[in-house]
């Protein structure tokens, strides 16, 4: 019977190696993408935020205006 030994020292640290080096690349592009939407999302909402406020000023506006002759 054919046995093969797949996890050996030398296996098993060529596998880390690849491993970090994975990580030492993707990482970065994972954690920009990452920011990226983050600034993304957060100008979306201060977008919002600001026109929210923008319109209540409007609402708080309401008067009644009376002619006398």
């Amino acid at each position: 019977m054919y046995e093969h030994d797949f996890f050996t020292k030398a296996r098993l640290k060529e596998f880390w190696d690849m491993v970090g080096g994975l990580l030492k690349f993707a990482a970065p592009s994972v954690l920009i993408f990452v920011a990226i939407t983050a600034v993304g999302m957060l100008l979306i909402i201060a977008i919002k935020a600001f026109k929210k406020g923008a319109d209540s000023e409007e609402r708080d506006k309401d008067f009644d205006i009376k002619y006398y002759d």
